[in-house]
């Protein structure tokens, strides 16, 4: 257990989302998509990836990284929509930002999972700069070593009150711990967010409404 907290150290932050269904080879083939697969994108769907999807009383949003990496994963399918909605009940409105599992993947090859989140804005303030420190906790395990995480610019989109985007987050694990890891669904996995910082200004991550 203690070699596996030394491995997972090496955690990042990707702005990735299809990786639940197939390998990394294979994302990069689904997600990049051709000229004339572009051309049968309706104005609704055009609408959805400049506006945001709405889901329930949520709006799911892009980034413009994301724009350019999964613009067809985005609009083929209602993946994103029917994870939202098994895990809409989870959220915390006592909490500034909420970022609430939906999937996990573990490569074998690579000896690496990776964790698919929702990051939900639950403050009354839309966010235009958005960093913290983030501690992944598995009910098996146990907390894991923090990650900084900083989203501005193209890694961010500006979240208005109840939106959201997806957020992956990607480690080390070596293969003999993969039946450990694999026995956490859903709820076992959980998000510590300190040293939580909105458009530049210091705040807890408790909500004062």
């Amino acid at each position: 257990m203690h070699f596996f907290k030394k491995r997972i150290g090496s955690i990042l932050i990707l702005i990735i989302t299809c990786v639940f269904f197939v390998g990394c080879k294979n994302t990069t083939n689904t997600v990049i998509s051709n000229s004339a697969s572009e051309e049968t994108i309706t104005k609704e769907q055009e609408d959805y990836l400049k506006n945001g999807y709405q889901i329930g009383d949520y709006k799911l949003l892009l980034t413009k990284n994301q724009k350019k990496n999964e613009k067809q994963t985005f609009i083929d399918n209602n993946f994103f929509e029917a994870n939202f909605q098994k895990i809409q009940d989870n959220i915390d409105l006592s909490k500034k930002i909420n970022i609430i599992l939906y999937g996990l993947h573990y490569s074998p090859e690579e000896e690496r999972y990776t964790l698919g989140t929702f990051l939900i804005n639950t403050t009354n303030t839309t966010i235009k700069k958005l960093s913290f420190t983030l501690t992944p906790s598995f009910k098996n395990i146990g907390d894991v070593e923090p990650i900084k995480s900083n989203f501005e610019g193209d890694d961010l989109v500006e979240l208005p009150p109840k939106s959201l985007f997806t957020l992956a987050i990607s480690g080390d694990a070596p293969l003999k711990s993969a039946d450990l890891l694999m026995e956490n669904k859903g709820p076992d996995i959980t998000f510590k967010i300190t040293d939580l910082e909105i458009n530049g200004e210091k705040v807890d991550n408790t909500n004062e409404h």
